[in-house]
């Protein structure tokens, strides 16, 4: 059962192999959360961004505050900032062991690889050049916790914040602690990764946030704008969820004229999944075709690229088959 379903289960459905059963009303009588876009781009032209928060969706939040009601805050990456980056000679602090950059966490003061674990301290003058002040670049939920307690300290208020991630939530039992506060209304605004997008169920929350709905855009896979649009449904879902009180969604993007970012607001599954399905059959991409991925690694990497090359050369041609490769990961080198 899924209020997202993928590509290839609708295209199972059509080709009759799978029987679709729907429910067209939510629970306990609610109504659909009125869903609306805020450009960033436009935000940052009239000086309306206040950091990574647009200034309407700080109203908001005061709004749900004042009224003691719940308010989620989606952004799908943990940490401070995506990385440190000198200003003067462009360098950025690098796992040793994988070939990424590593995640900056202010509250440990700790750069973080989020593939093996590796983790240093943070140094913020340049260790290449010896420049005075790196840049933080990105924003993760604990730079929008600290953009939140920030803007509301100065208006005099003092919200209950939480974040809800794998950082928070390591601790046996601390999940279910952190759900009980917030369902208590001892917790006014929680900040969270994807744990906040799915299965909660809270009659106080009206208002859902995602600080950047494009985080997931423009990866460089097929499935991209599927998982866009499904993770801005499922996140959506969360607010109004009481048929007492309406739910309201605001998304920030810089690319709000995005297929799969209209049909989220619209509630429109199947016009997403039209266009999707047409953009799969024109690339022969699945449910049209099957994709077979061989993955090879090791610690060389010479004898790998050449393995590799043997290997794809080896496979036989036919004519139902097209082969691709061999290509370079988008990380070549992980722990």
């Amino acid at each position: 059962g899924s209020a997202t379903p993928s590509v290839e289960s609708m295209q199972n459905v059509l080709n009759k192999r799978f029987k679709l059963l729907e429910i067209n009303k939510r629970a306990d009588n609610a109504q659909l959360p009125e869903i609306k876009l805020i450009d960033i781009k436009k935000e940052r032209k009239s000086l309306r961004m206040i950091g990574s928060i647009s200034q309407d969706l700080y109203d908001k939040i005061e709004d749900r505050i004042r009224k003691k009601e719940g308010v989620i805050i989606f952004q799908n990456m943990r940490g401070f900032a995506s990385y440190l980056e000198c200003p003067d000679c462009a360098s950025i602090p690098m796992c040793k062991n994988c070939a990424v950059t590593l995640t900056y966490h202010k509250s440990s003061n700790q750069l973080r690889c989020h593939y093996c674990g590796y983790s240093a301290t943070a140094h913020h003058s340049c260790k290449v050049c010896g420049f005075a002040k790196l840049n933080e670049v990105g924003a993760g939920t604990q730079k929008i916790e600290e953009e939140i307690q920030k803007y509301f300290a100065i208006k005099n208020l003092e919200p209950v914040i939480q974040r809800m991630d794998l950082d928070t939530t390591s601790k046996k039992g601390s999940h279910r602690n952190i759900l009980q506060k917030f369902s208590d209304g001892e917790i006014d605004v929680l900040v969270g990764t994807q744990m906040v997008a799915k299965g909660l169920d809270f009659d106080r929350v009206t208002l859902v946030a995602v600080i950047n709905a494009d985080l997931q855009l423009f990866l460089p896979d097929f499935r991209a704008s599927e998982r866009t649009f499904q993770l801005l449904l499922q996140v959506s879902g969360r607010a109004g969820r009481s048929g007492k009180l309406k739910g309201e969604v605001l998304i920030q993007t810089s690319h709000p004229d995005n297929q799969s970012i209209l049909k989220a607001v619209d509630n429109d599954f199947l016009g997403f999944f039209k266009l999707e399905s047409l953009e799969r059959m024109k690339t022969q991409f699945p449910p049209f075709s099957r994709l077979c991925l061989i993955e090879f690694s090791g610690e060389d990497f010479d004898k790998v690229n050449k393995q590799s090359m043997l290997f794809f050369q080896s496979i036989p041609q036919h004519e139902s088959v097209l082969k691709y490769g061999p290509n370079f990961p988008q990380i070549p080198k992980k722990m």
